[in-house]
């Protein structure tokens, strides 16, 4: 594959060029300037027949997210950018991961290519695990009287056992699953906090 000009997919505030890579299907490996962003290596997973093809085949794995296009003026070859969804854009710590599909100006196939390294990011937590609520339940049969801020210590106390143990570490719920699932608990378990003028008739 001829070197050409990628821009990054992850941006650096300080605008240093850093080389990306991309390894053929024969194993080559082309060194290619990337105007900014950290270095990566790219592989060349697969070819298909058409940019549809190889949309959908992305599609199927409900991880990526288009982040932009660039066309190369040199070899009029269009390059269509892909980041790892499973962190938000405002998250600084994105996913090391990446995606280029490259449609060659000469026919309509397009290329996928992949980033060698494995998805790092953080998940999105939008509830509290079962381990959590299985300990935060325990707690409240000891004391009713239980803020945010004291699950969390016990849930860490918990944690630091786990490890002397050598078990599984319970995954520390997020401020809001935490503070709907106890808005859910406390009204499963004591009723509503307030009652209409009907009801009190």
């Amino acid at each position: 594959m001829e070197s050409e000009s990628l821009i990054g997919i992850e941006n650096n505030s300080d605008g240093d060029e850093n080389g990306d890579e991309i390894i053929d299907g024969d194993g080559e490996e082309t060194k290619v300037r990337a105007s900014r962003g950290p270095s990566k290596k790219y592989y060349h997973e697969a070819t298909y027949d058409s940019i549809k093809l190889a949309e959908e085949s992305l599609v199927e794995e409900q991880t990526w997210t288009k982040t932009g296009q660039k066309l190369e003026k040199k070899t009029q070859s269009k390059k269509i950018f892909y980041r790892c969804n499973k962190v938000t854009t405002r998250n600084k710590k994105q996913c090391s991961t990446g995606i280029v599909i490259i449609l060659p100006s000469t026919n309509t196939t397009a290329e996928v290519h992949r980033t060698l390294c494995a998805h790092d990011h953080i998940p999105r937590q939008f509830s509290v695990s079962l381990e959590a609520r299985t300990e935060i339940d325990k707690m409240f049969t000891v004391t009713t009287q239980l803020t945010p801020a004291n699950i969390l210590l016990n849930l860490q106390t918990i944690n630091d056992m786990r490890v002397l143990q050598a078990k599984t570490e319970i995954v520390l719920p997020k401020e809001r699953p935490l503070y709907n699932y106890l808005a859910t608990y406390r009204k499963k378990a004591f009723g509503r906090s307030n009652m209409t003028l009907g009801e009190l008739g």
